[in-house]
C-alpha cells in the first residue's frame, strides 16, 4: 500500500515538511500536538468533520425533544379546553331546560 504525504508548513519557522495523510487525520481528530523538524509544536484547532456532525446531531436531538414537549403541552391544553367547553355546553343545556 502506498502512503500519501501531505505538506505542512510550520507556523513558527515556515519550514515545509511532510506527514502522512493518515497521521494528519489522526491529528485533526484528537487535536494532539506534533512537531515540525525544528521542534516547534503544532496542532489542529478546528473541529473535525465527525465532531461537527456529532455536535449537529446533539442539537437536532435537543430540538426534537423540545418540540415533542411543546406538542405534548399543546395536546394537553387542547384536551383541557375541550373538557371546559363540554362543561359549559352541558351547563347551558341544563339552564335552557329549566
Amino acid at each position: 500500500m502506498q502512503k500519501v504525504y501531505i505538506t505542512e508548513t510550520c507556523l513558527s519557522c515556515g519550514i515545509e515538511f511532510g506527514i502522512t495523510k493518515e497521521r494528519q487525520e489522526q491529528l485533526r481528530k484528537n487535536h494532539k500536538k506534533y512537531y515540525c523538524p525544528n521542534g516547534h509544536n503544532q496542532w489542529y484547532t478546528g473541529e473535525h468533520e465527525a465532531e461537527k456532525l456529532s455536535r449537529q446531531l446533539e442539537a437536532e436531538r435537543a430540538q426534537s425533544a423540545r418540540l415533542s414537549r411543546m406538542a405534548d403541552y399543546q395536546r394537553k391544553q387542547a384536551e383541557s379546553y375541550k373538557g371546559h367547553l363540554t362543561r359549559l355546553k352541558n351547563k347551558m343545556e341544563r339552564q335552557e331546560n329549566d
